[in-house]
């Protein structure tokens, strides 16, 4: 008697990340992912080399959205001085070609280098057959992101830079804390822990979170580098257990504006608008925080939603 061939269970890319960015809605295999990562790559690198600091953006840009190792691992094999982009965008990859030109538009702007950025824009949209007027409204959003996390930072720093105490030590950059914060500074694995700790304090003030929110939370404190297995056992503790005043302790305090931020969206995961804002200043209480930090936060939070549908609209596939 033979023994049976042990089942493997399919991996994706974190479903809660991709909806938020990019409108990707249904599961994306993790296969499938590092076959989009590698057209980005492959795009980016269509005039000559990927500078250190590209790379590290997209690798890093690819751990947020949920690559595990191996798939980071097989990206980094990858030479795409030597790759076809036809053999790449087939079938299962054509429905992200508008995606593989937003993302290679960033990857160009990861060292700054203003100049780059409209070349590559083109170049991207006639190697992977995207329309010029399309490629205009993705830096027309891009150009409105930067502006947003301009704007983010100010709220949530309080004019200053968001500042997460010691630097983290990586092997490739946070780039969801820079995305989101407009800081070249990382947290630490044991700031993030503070922060998931104050963050679930808070969102959990009024019970246990919704399944939504659960998933929410899992999916952020994923992308901040925090490890699924602490995750969980936070997940798992009673939710009474959870106390504002320990969790905030000196160190975390100068990011109660933070931790409001990322309570407030993970108590909106479920969508539901009549009780957020009631819910919102009961949070800033908690937290010290004045009702019109609340306020700047709702606006940020709108003007991010409003982005986002806009983003939806144009890197869905014609």
């Amino acid at each position: 008697m033979t023994n049976p061939t042990p089942l493997t269970r399919p991996r994706y890319m974190d479903a809660i990340r991709l909806r938020d960015l990019y409108g990707v809605t249904g599961p994306v295999p993790v296969e499938t992912g590092v076959k989009v990562a590698k057209a980005i790559l492959a795009v980016a690198a269509a005039d000559g080399d990927v500078t250190e600091a590209e790379t590290a953006w997209l690798f890093g840009s690819f751990r947020a959205l949920g690559a595990p190792d191996d798939a980071v691992e097989a990206l980094l094999k990858f030479d795409p001085r030597s790759a076809d982009l036809k053999e790449i965008l087939d079938e299962e990859v054509a429905p992200f070609a508008r995606l593989v030109v937003h993302d290679a538009i960033r990857v160009a702007r990861a060292d700054g280098l203003a100049g780059r950025e409209r070349e590559a824009a083109r170049r991207a949209a006639r190697l992977v057959g995207v329309d010029a007027e399309v490629v205009l409204a993705i830096e027309s959003l891009l150009a409105v992101d930067d502006a947003l996390r301009a704007a983010r930072a100010v709220q949530l720093g309080a004019g200053e830079p968001v500042d997460f105490g010691s630097p983290a030590a990586r092997s490739t950059p946070n780039v969801f804390v820079r995305e989101r914060f407009g800081t070249r500074g990382e947290p630490s694995r044991a700031t993030v822990e503070k922060l998931a700790r104050a963050v679930l304090a808070v969102a959990s003030a009024d019970g246990a979170l919704s399944v939504g929110e659960r998933g929410w939370f899992r999916s952020t404190l994923r992308a901040y580098g925090m490890l699924p297995p602490a995750i969980e056992q936070l997940l798992n503790q009673d939710p009474g257990s959870h106390d504002v005043a320990d969790a905030l302790d000196a160190t975390l305090r100068p990011l109660a504006r933070v931790v409001l931020y990322e309570a407030m969206h993970t108590a909106r995961a479920d969508g539901l608008a009549g009780s957020e804002r009631e819910r919102a200043v009961i949070m800033a209480e908690r937290l010290g925080l004045d009702a019109g930090v609340v306020a700047g936060l709702e606006g940020i939070i709108l003007l991010e939603d409003a982005l986002r549908s806009a983003r939806v609209r144009v890197l869905s596939p014609p």
